[in-house]
């Protein structure tokens, strides 16, 4: 399993394990999207400095318990790589949020109230459902009705269908007469979340959407850039050999023959006394360390019979 650790900005690192690699956006669309529908979670998503994006969970507002993801493109094989950090998604804990102690002043709170009244009065509510009951429930739940973007219509939807599926075929002219009134109110409350969560899982496939044309464009920049100047260099490089092409020649005088001679003459004499020195530099200091035997050198007397014969040394 393939981890990396990546630093979080206050001096500490979080560790990510790699997921998958997926070769089309429309991959990662429908992993995510399960993982929202199977935990009834909220997820959003950011694109961060290094242009990956940073995906996490905003059902519980400031969520520390919930993987954090990190979508990474790969510009070479063009794939997508999902990177996940420790935690786990707890459907209980999302729950426990909607039935929370929603803090603020009153203003805020008539605002909500003002907002969610605005839903009801726009859609066409069923005639089964009690609307004080529903009103009443709907304004207990912790939900900023004001900021969140909701769909009530998807909302009663959900409700009408998961009640329908607990009365199986019992007849009745209001709903509070089939079910109980707990039951009604905790079919209200995950009605309420599975409309949040499909609203948020449209949201997330847009922006993975977006993200995936913003990677394509961006790839394309950068090979008509890398094609640009490789033509500018082609370019370049021909006109240098039309002008070395151009430039007229003529038969060298003696002058230059000499001065060829020369030059020849100075390279061998460069080749036969400095390329040793050249070829050993690198080992000079390790030479020059190493241990040297003690050599006996004799001087040895020419014979008579040789007159034409220098003195030899011989080690």
């Amino acid at each position: 399993m393939q981890e990396i650790y990546v630093p979080t900005g206050d001096d500490q690192c979080i560790r990510l394990t790699l997921v998958s690699i997926f070769q089309e956006i429309a991959q990662v669309q429908k992993y995510l999207g399960s993982i929202q529908e199977t935990f009834s979670v909220e997820l959003e998503s950011c694109e961060t400095i290094t242009q990956n994006l940073k995906i996490r969970c905003v059902s519980h507002g400031s969520c520390r318990s919930c993987p954090l993801y990190i979508l990474e493109f790969d510009q070479v094989s063009k794939n997508y790589a999902l990177w996940k950090s420790a935690g786990k998604w707890a459907l209980g804990t999302i729950l426990a949020c909607l039935f929370a102690t929603r803090p603020g002043p009153k203003s805020k709170i008539k605002l909500n109230v003002a907002k969610l009244q605005t839903y009801l009065d726009s859609t066409k509510v069923s005639e089964k459902h009690d609307s004080e009951f529903l009103t009443q429930t709907l304004q207990k739940l912790n939900v900023d009705w004001h900021c969140v973007p909701f769909d009530f219509q998807v909302f009663l939807d959900l409700l009408d269908e998961s009640i329908d599926r607990e009365i199986r075929g019992k007849t009745g002219h209001n709903y509070l007469e089939l079910v109980s009134p707990l039951q009604y109110k905790s079919l209200i409350t995950m009605a309420v979340l599975r409309a949040k969560v499909t609203s948020s899982k449209q949201k997330l496939q847009n922006e993975l959407q977006e993200y995936d044309s913003h990677m394509a464009k961006s790839q394309e920049g950068s090979e008509e850039l890398h094609s640009s100047v490789d033509i500018k260099n082609q370019q370049l490089g021909s006109s240098d050999n039309s002008k070395f092409s151009e430039t007229p020649q003529h038969s060298p005088s003696p002058i230059e023959d000499d001065y060829s001679l020369s030059s020849r003459q100075i390279m061998t004499n460069f080749q036969k006394h400095f390329k040793g020195l050249a070829e050993t530099f690198e080992t000079f200091d390790i030479e020059k360390c190493s241990p040297r035997g003690t050599r006996n050198w004799k001087v040895v007397k020419p014979p008579k019979s040789s007159k034409s014969d220098s003195k030899k040394v011989k080690a």
